[in-house]
């Protein structure tokens, strides 16, 4: 991928930070749902392992 020239960088590192910014989102979500399984008591957190491909 050639560089992108001197004046597009800003734009550049302002893409890239907003797509860690959506990762980060989407981990944090994540990270939400299964700890509030938790919470919720041991049939919840069971169906959360369940599903995400706990083999038995």
């Amino acid at each position: 991928m050639p560089l992108p020239s001197d004046k597009r960088w800003p734009a550049w590192l302002d893409f890239i930070q907003g797509l860690t910014g959506l990762l980060l989102v989407f981990f944090m979500w994540a990270h939400l749902f299964a700890v509030s399984s938790i919470l919720l008591g041991k049939p919840a957190m069971f169906a959360v392992t369940r599903f995400n491909g706990e083999p038995g």
